[in-house]
């Protein structure tokens, strides 16, 4: 029985179209760029309309608005880094089918499905998940710029919003009403605002402490989709190790 003949062998013809399948994900996940700057614009936009509202409500919008604005940059930054996580995965799917149709010499040498070694390809997996001895798994080149940006965005939000909050809320009327600049906008004390409740007032205080645990989640974010990604290598590599001692017991 040859080997193109032997049943753990899969069919050439099947394999290449699952690698003609793949590559279209990948470029669908590239294309994904679009909803990066929707999230982003929106957001921003969001958050800089609050600081031109002018009515009684103005400090209760603000204080909603800012962790409305907080949370959909979290949500931002863990979209890029699951839709990174999905990247890698089918990079390495991608190599691993490429392997498996002997491409190594036709493939850039950078390629991790160019590695030549026994178990090379899986080496260069774990060593892009990892920084340093730290599992650590971003998304690639210009997704990588949106999830800096969401993150970065959290550590801008949450300090304007709380001190424009407590700014809004300040001195009684008739004293001089100070000024923020946010966005390139000028906001002044509004005279009258309606007493803040108890909750409300506690969820302005807790701003700065919730702002301060979303951007910790969303910069550490790359360890849990790292821990993710050196666990599929390992499975990977055990399961490909055991087909390979299957089939040398078959022979």
């Amino acid at each position: 029985m040859t080997e193109d003949q032997s049943p753990n062998v899969p069919d050439k013809h099947a394999v290449r179209n699952m690698h003609k399948a793949l590559l279209e994900a990948l470029r669908h996940r590239e294309q994904d760029i679009m909803r990066y700057v929707v999230i982003l614009v929106s957001a921003l936009g969001g958050f800089a309309w609050l600081f031109q509202t002018d009515s009684a409500y103005r400090l209760h919008a603000l204080v909603v608005g800012t962790y409305g604005v907080i949370l959909v940059f979290l949500l931002g930054a863990f979209y890029a880094l699951a839709l990174g996580y999905n990247y890698r995965s089918l990079t390495f799917q991608l190599a691993l089918l490429e392997r498996r149709l002997k491409m190594q010499s036709v493939i850039l040498a950078a390629w991790p499905g160019a590695a030549t070694e026994t178990d090379g390809h899986f080496e260069a997996f774990r060593k892009k998940s990892r920084w340093g001895v730290i599992p650590w798994c971003t998304p690639p080149e210009i997704v990588k710029f949106f999830w800096v940006a969401f993150v970065l965005g959290i550590l801008l939000v949450t300090p304007l919003g709380f001190v424009a909050s407590d700014t809004v809320r300040g001195p009684a009327e008739g004293n001089a009403a100070p000024e923020i600049v946010c966005f390139a906008i000028v906001v002044e004390q509004v005279s009258r605002q309606m007493p803040l409740s108890p909750a409300m007032d506690a969820l302005r205080t807790a701003i700065p402490y919730v702002g301060a645990a979303c951007f910790l989640l969303a910069a550490l974010g790359p360890v849990y989709f790292g821990r993710k990604m050196l666990r599929l290598c390992d499975r990977q590599r055990r399961a490909d190790r055991e087909r390979e001692a299957s089939e040398e017991a078959e022979e």
